[in-house]
């Protein structure tokens, strides 16, 4: 599988988010930077 180029980032977020984003993601077998990832992706353009 080859993945699209993706550029490093880096973001400060609180403990209690990336416990939720921990949670959540690991319902669907991701981890907290993809599920991060795929939250901005699906609702970016709400923006």
């Amino acid at each position: 599988m080859i993945h699209p180029k993706q550029q490093p980032t880096s973001i400060l977020l609180e403990p209690e988010l990336v416990e939720q984003l921990r949670a959540k993601g690991g319902k669907r077998g991701l981890g907290y930077q993809t599920m991060l990832k795929l939250i901005v992706r699906e609702h970016l353009h709400e923006y």
